[in-house]
């Protein structure tokens, strides 16, 4: 016996209806159970795959949700789930998370907002390079490299080198001021002296990182060789490479090349990533159009045979292991024949869409009105014993004989 069968196993021993159990039982392979697309043990089974995918993301670290990312996309694609709606859904279902995991005493962690998660860089290793064949391009481009905390002796020859090197160096005061300021702004490399006066670079590196923007720059710290054994210090406090002064052309180079190569790499992954999100969410539109239409009747914009015979099965079994009440309405056009063969098709197909309409401004939230066929109809009406049933049905006579046809006798024979 495997995990799949064991929990179905125990769905139902503990008394969850059928369509449950086989959800559960699937929902790792939903396309291997070969359920009808549409039907409510498929959707079922679509959403619990959904949730898993989802609970994965959530108890994974940082880096690793960037992997998880286009199943989880991919699966809300085919519930028909994309856009802002995923990022509120999502957002939801991990708050509703940590409030039950405070009740139950079981281990949360905090996940920050699902348009974070999709607009964040993606993790790249430290103190790492990339290899040439994956990242070389014809020209190099200029970037912004922030000089926080560099000596005035080193300070001037530091700024020849970056500008042969064909990027834009830019000074910022070493101050409070100074540092708030690249908080809010960073540029894509920053270079800072590991002995900066106004703050330790540790802290800053920090602080860097904290910051939403901060996230994205690569961080170079300069160092004396008096100072080489804080940089372990300096790299777990996020900083992505140390160079030991004294600093020379060639060195330099390799530096701020691999920089700038990682800069490139994440550009290309986040316009990627941003692609995949564009094409998962026009899937999740198209998927969800095709199935509202596969399960829509054309004509009466009602549910179909096939969405209401699904619905009725399911509610069907539910009322057996709950007990409770269901009734099911079959409704009628008499004498449909004559509209058609006195008035036309056309005038025909106009009573069944104002029948149609009298049938959903008179049916509860939780009831399943759809078109049995041809002229009939039928509404399933969960929780609903046989008074119920009468009341509503009387109520439905009512209203067709009366404001229905009203006005248009002259077109239409009374019903």
């Amino acid at each position: 016996m495997d995990h799949h069968e064991l929990a179905a196993t125990l769905l139902g021993e503990w008394g969850l209806p059928e369509v449950l159990v086989m959800a559960a039982f699937h929902h790792e392979n939903p396309d291997a159970a070969g359920f009808d697309d549409g039907s409510r043990v498929h959707t079922l089974t679509l959403s619990l795959s959904f949730a898993s995918a989802l609970a994965h993301l959530c108890m994974v670290d940082e880096e690793s949700r960037w992997s998880l990312l286009p199943a989880l996309l991919a699966r809300a694609a085919r519930l028909g789930i994309g856009g802002v709606a995923l990022n509120a859904l999502v957002d939801r279902m991990v708050e509703r998370w940590r409030e039950w995991g405070a009740k139950l005493k079981v281990r949360t962690q905090d996940i920050p907002p699902f348009a974070e998660i999709l607009a964040a860089t993606p993790p790249m290793r430290r103190m790492g390079t990339v290899p040439d064949s994956e990242n070389r391009r014809a020209r190099t481009p200029c970037l912004h490299v922030q000089l926080i905390g560099i000596p005035a002796p080193d300070l001037a020859p530091l700024m020849q080198q970056i500008e042969e090197l064909g990027h834009q160096p830019v000074l910022v005061v070493d101050s409070a001021e100074g540092l708030a300021q690249v908080l809010r702004r960073p540029a894509q490399i920053i270079v800072a002296d590991l002995s900066m006066p106004s703050l330790k670079a540790t802290d800053f590196c920090r602080n860097l990182r904290l910051a939403q923007k901060g996230k994205d720059c690569y961080v170079l710290l300069l160092a004396t060789p008096e100072n080489e054994s804080r940089i372990l210090e300096a790299i777990a406090a996020g900083a992505d490479d140390v160079l030991v002064k004294p600093v020379n052309m060639e060195t330099l180079r390799v530096h701020i090349n691999t920089a700038t190569r990682m800069q490139i790499l994440k550009d290309e992954m986040q316009r990627e990533r941003l692609g995949i999100m564009r094409s998962t969410d026009e899937f999740a539109v198209a998927q969800k159009r095709l199935l509202q239409d596969a399960l829509t009747d054309t004509l009466t914009q009602l549910p179909n045979r096939r969405k209401g015979l699904d619905f009725l099965a399911s509610e069907w079994v539910f009322a057996q292991s709950s007990g409770a009440p269901l009734a099911c309405l079959m409704l009628d056009i008499d004498h449909f024949k004559r509209i058609n063969d006195n008035f036309g098709h056309a005038a025909g197909d106009e009573v069944l869409r104002q029948l149609a309409e009298v049938l959903r401004n008179t049916s509860r939230s939780e009831d399943m009105i759809f078109r049995y066929g041809g002229e009939e109809f039928a509404a399933v009406l969960t929780n609903a014993n046989q008074r119920i049933a009468l009341q509503i049905g009387e109520r439905i006579r009512t209203l067709v004989e009366k404001p229905l046809f009203c006005g248009k006798r002259s077109a239409y024979p009374s019903p």
